[in-house]
């Protein structure tokens, strides 16, 4: 990105109305905005609608906003001077900035960029991702009491039980014990299964 004293580029994820839009020049206009300011759509005008228990599919060509989209449906777009974000997001009528939720427990973000440790293994990477999301029990605050209750979870806490069975869903019972590695310290699984690896690791902290 090149930016001189005349010109400066501004990304503006938007999902606006004529009026909106119009508010926005307006806003820039009594602000004292530079006139020569170039506005970079990367997604606009869009309308979504998930319902429960369907699996989606985005398509689209390089650069045509499919990673921005999933980022700002997680929350997790960068805001500041040169990065604004309009348009709404409602999780069964909830919003990332509602009080009442904790918004990255309801939505999670599988990033193109494997960023595991090469030193632990497949096993190690996902029981860790449990055990900080879960408190490493597989209680759940519904669940009752009672001696054969609290047998089954202690089984299921000591088996591992949810981390094995993502493990198995996954396909990496077989390299289970294999360290993730990476190209420069260490030898470890492939790159698809290292993409498994990173799938299962976010699987296990229970997003929906």
């Amino acid at each position: 990105e090149r930016k001189d004293a005349k010109t400066q580029r501004k990304e503006t994820i938007c999902s606006v109305t004529a009026m909106r839009g119009l508010w926005w020049k307006l806003k820039h206009f009594l602000s004292g905005s530079n006139p020569h300011t170039i506005e970079h759509y990367p997604v606009k005008n869009i309308n979504l609608f998930f319902q429960n228990g369907k699996s989606y599919l985005v398509l689209g060509g390089p650069g045509s906003g499919k990673s921005t989209l999933l980022r700002m449906i997680a929350n997790i777009l960068k805001e500041d001077n040169n990065h604004e974000l309009g348009g709404t997001v409602r999780l069964n009528r909830f919003g990332p900035k509602s009080k009442e939720v904790v918004w990255s427990n309801l939505v999670g973000y599988i990033d193109q960029i494997d960023r595991l440790h090469p030193f632990l293994t497949v096993k190690e990477t996902c029981e860790f991702a449990w055990r900080c999301r879960t408190g490493g029990t597989h209680r759940l605050p519904l669940m009752g009491g009672g001696p054969e209750i609290a047998g089954e979870i202690q089984r299921m806490d000591e088996e591992l039980y949810f981390v094995m069975i993502v493990l198995e869903a996954m396909g990496l019972l077989g390299v289970k014990d294999s360290f993730v590695g990476d190209h420069e310290t260490v030898r470890g699984v492939s790159g698809g299964e290292k993409k498994r690896v990173t799938v299962s690791e976010m699987s296990v902290g229970g997003f929906p």
